[in-house]
């Protein structure tokens, strides 16, 4: 999916966040993407990550921590994640067809499906198939 033109106000403060390099959404955003930078919320109930993707697009990621999913945490995310952005950048976010949270989430707030992707996670060294 792809942002609107218009960007929304952020209504929530993001910070780096150096410290959670080896959280899971990290560690996959790492094997997908170059030039990530994790940001998050204050109080830790979520994560933002901006990376350059397919075609070194910018795109971005979103992790809201189980227990404070569902009170609209991720829509804040979303627009701090956004007003992140360069206005004169397209800004891009991968969601898994069966998230529908997440789908939802980006639509209302005005990204428009644009193409269906597969992305191949290349195995290195022993972890390949046969080795």
């Amino acid at each position: 999916m792809i942002a609107p033109a218009a960007r929304a106000e952020a209504e929530l403060e993001l910070v780096g966040r150096e410290d959670v390099l080896e959280h899971p959404r990290v560690v996959r955003a790492i094997t997908l993407r170059n030039e990530i930078k994790v940001y998050g919320d204050r109080q830790g109930r979520g994560l933002v990550l901006l990376g350059r993707g397919l075609a070194n697009r910018l795109e971005l990621g979103i992790e809201v921590e189980p227990r404070f999913r569902g009170v609209g945490l991720g829509r804040q995310l979303l627009r701090a994640a956004v007003a992140l952005a360069p206005d004169d950048e397209p800004l891009f976010a991968q969601v898994a067809p069966g998230n529908v949270a997440s789908v939802r989430m980006l639509l209302a707030d005005g990204f428009q499906p644009i193409c269906a992707e597969v992305v191949f996670n290349r195995r290195r060294g022993n972890d390949a198939p046969g080795a």
